[in-house]
């Protein structure tokens, strides 16, 4: 009997889960930034993983799409979206480089978060602090600089106060030894680094810039055949912030133990 009850669960609960998944027809090449702690390799579990992986991971799950992962280096992030080469970019922050050439679905608004030594921030109570002073510079990485306001850009950038990084944990690298340095990022991200490089609180700190005028989420090339999927996928999306597993993912990172 017990046995029975068991099977009928499994029938009953497994068909409501896979019809819960949203149809969807296309299979599609998902272009992954390659740095942690978006994609990475973990030498304990000895495979690839990250918050992009995860993202697509659920992805598969909520919808009937195939999806295949890309990693590839930020500058190759561009052309390969400009030649149509892969299908969506994800993870990402809303940006004038990519709006010109992709088509972007929002999954949520995000404060930008300052890394700097304790240090600096001791001299800066405001993010605008930072932007004044002109002995601090901004690491960032190749291609485009997010997290900073068109005015912002174009100011560090005459100023030449942008140090450019290969890679997001680079630029944690460069932070270590180099003085007067600032990495801008999403607070989970630099708590991520935070927790895997144990980082130390009384050396590093972080400077949050309350209004949330950043938005994170996916672009996707505009002339893909079937806009359907794009429904599909953006429904996903919603349904994977609004439950609550976006945000065990970024917390999950947040709290990743040491990679070294």
């Amino acid at each position: 009997m017990k046995l029975l009850l068991a099977v009928a669960f499994q029938i009953l609960f497994g068909t409501l889960y896979s019809t819960a998944a949203v149809p969807c027809l296309g299979s599609y090449k998902v272009a992954v930034n390659e740095s942690e702690p978006l994609y990475f390799r973990d030498p304990k579990a000895k495979k690839y993983i990250g918050v992009s992986q995860d993202l697509i991971d659920e992805l598969s799950l909520r919808t009937t799409c195939k999806f295949t992962t890309l990693p590839l280096n930020r500058t190759r992030l561009i052309s390969e979206m400009k030649s149509f080469r892969v299908d969506f970019i994800i993870v990402t922050v809303k940006n004038p480089v990519f709006d010109s050439i992709a088509k972007f679905i929002s999954m949520e608004t995000v404060s930008r978060a300052a890394f700097l030594s304790t240090e600096s921030k001791g001299k800066h109570q405001t993010f605008s602090d930072l932007l004044k002073d002109t002995h601090l510079r901004f690491v960032v990485l190749p291609a485009l600089s997010i997290f900073f306001t068109k005015e912002e850009l174009e100011r560090l950038t005459k100023e030449r106060r942008f140090i450019t990084a290969p890679s997001i944990q680079s630029a944690y690298d460069i932070i270590a030894r180099t003085p007067n340095t600032v990495v801008v990022q999403a607070d989970w991200i630099h708590r991520y680094f935070i927790s895997s490089r144990n980082l130390s609180p009384q050396k590093y700190t972080l400077l949050v810039d309350p209004p949330k005028d950043f938005e994170i989420g996916i672009y996707y090339r505009g002339n893909i055949s079937n806009p359907n999927d794009i429904t599909a996928i953006s429904q996903a999306l919603r349904d994977f912030v609004a439950d609550g597993t976006w945000k065990k993912i970024k917390d999950k990172y947040a709290n990743y133990p040491g990679t070294k």
